[in-house]
């Protein structure tokens, strides 16, 4: 029994002598710097629908789970940042997530959504137009009240207005092989330019501005990657 007891104390001694050992050990201090993951930027945009999940490191070995962004999520919030040198990374992903969201309810290809607004304005919240056109699809007042867009300077709303908007011009010349091209003819020009000349309008700036949101969307296509194979999805989105 005293064998016992010696033995429980020296296990005891043991003990104590590790934990002490292991608290000796320095602690890694903690610099005060910018926080690696800003929780109240992050709020707004997550989680996505179908984003991944994925570790983001934190001080003091913690992990915080974020949604992980998609290739072609990354393809998009690569190119509004190069448009934009104003928005911030957390940002331009919040910006795509929505913009994927929009898209989705108008069931309009979201890659061609993001094109006419990154030609529209940059994504820019605050853009004004010398001819009145507002926010990120650069709706002028007449079109935003007529769509139901009640403060256009918004981007959620300007951007679901702008999604409806090019959901409708798809639709309107929905019979015609070249409607995408015609659809982006007449968020520039006016659908009634493009119904006068019976397709894209002889304008300089309108046709410039079809060969570039059409470019926009190829490159985005592209730079998604294989992550992106659904996007055939998007051509056959048009036949609705």
């Amino acid at each position: 029994m005293r064998g016992l007891k010696r033995s429980a104390a020296g296990l005891l001694v043991a003990g104590a002598v590790a934990v002490l050992a292991t608290c000796a050990q320095p602690v890694p201090r903690v610099e005060p710097a910018q926080p690696l993951v800003s929780l109240d930027a992050l709020a707004d945009y997550l989680p996505s629908e179908d984003g991944a999940i994925a570790a983001v490191a934190a001080p003091r070995g913690l992990r915080l789970f974020v949604d992980a962004p998609r290739g072609a999520d990354l393809a998009l919030a690569r190119s509004i940042l190069q448009a934009n040198h104003r928005i911030a990374p957390v940002r331009a992903l919040g910006l795509t997530l929505e913009t994927d969201r929009v898209a989705r309810d108008q069931g309009i290809p979201r890659d061609l959504l993001a094109s006419v607004v990154l030609q529209e304005s940059a994504y820019s919240r605050h853009a004004l137009s010398t001819a009145g056109a507002i926010g990120l699809g650069q709706l002028t007042s007449g079109t935003a009240v007529w769509l139901g867009v009640g403060h256009p300077f918004e981007p959620h709303a300007n951007l679901a207005g702008s999604a409806r908007y090019l959901a409708l011009l798809l639709d309107r010349y929905r019979a015609r092989g070249d409607r995408v091209e015609l659809a982006a003819a007449a968020y520039n020009a006016g659908p009634g330019a493009v119904d006068a000349y019976g397709g894209i309008p002889p304008y300089p700036e309108t046709q410039a501005y079809v060969r570039l949101i059409l470019y926009r969307w190829g490159h985005l296509l592209y730079d998604g990657g294989i992550e992106r194979a659904s996007s055939s999805a998007s051509s056959s989105q048009l036949t609705r």
